[in-house]
């Protein structure tokens, strides 16, 4: 059965507009992918650390480590800015800064008997502390994935 004139042309039509949508779809698709080139290009592992105490640990790892394949975060820099709002804890702007870790380092004293705590805290000279009470809700809540998920390694360093 010969199509109609105008069956064939709405069938051109079709296949044009499919053809530009998927032109507009891979062209879209690539951009997304160069964008996140562009943005994840250093593929190098990143190791998270939370230096609470002596910092002798995370140089170590430093000087062994080469830069070429290793890039350093350290977490408590966010206990020197304002936290979030709503969050109270440095360490919840550390969960919300989207860094995803492949090793974490954590070095502090642990027991934090200063405050009573015996057991339960990673404390140090720092003045900052990090509860064992937070990283638990925070990993069973998982709103702290990037660094508490997908780490390959981690190190905790305390006395």
């Amino acid at each position: 059965m010969q199509q109609s004139r105008r069956a064939r042309g709405f069938i051109r039509a079709i296949s044009k507009g499919l053809g530009r949508i998927l032109r507009t779809a891979t062209l879209a698709a690539a951009s997304v992918l160069l964008s996140n080139v562009a943005v994840h290009g250093d593929d190098r592992f990143t190791v998270c650390s939370i230096t609470i105490n002596s910092d002798d640990e995370v140089h170590t790892f430093e000087r062994y480590l080469p830069q070429s394949e290793f890039r350093f975060v350290e977490l408590t820099e966010h206990a020197r800015t304002t936290p979030a709002p709503g969050d109270t804890s440095w360490f919840g702007a550390a969960c919300g800064s989207g860094v995803r870790c492949d090793v974490l380092l954590v070095s502090g004293h642990f027991g934090n008997t200063w405050a009573g705590n015996y057991g339960t805290t990673f404390a140090g000279s720092s003045g900052i502390s990090l509860g064992l009470e937070e990283l638990e809700q925070r990993r069973c809540e998982e709103s702290c994935s990037g660094i508490l998920s997908d780490p390959l390694e981690v190190f905790l360093f305390g006395c």
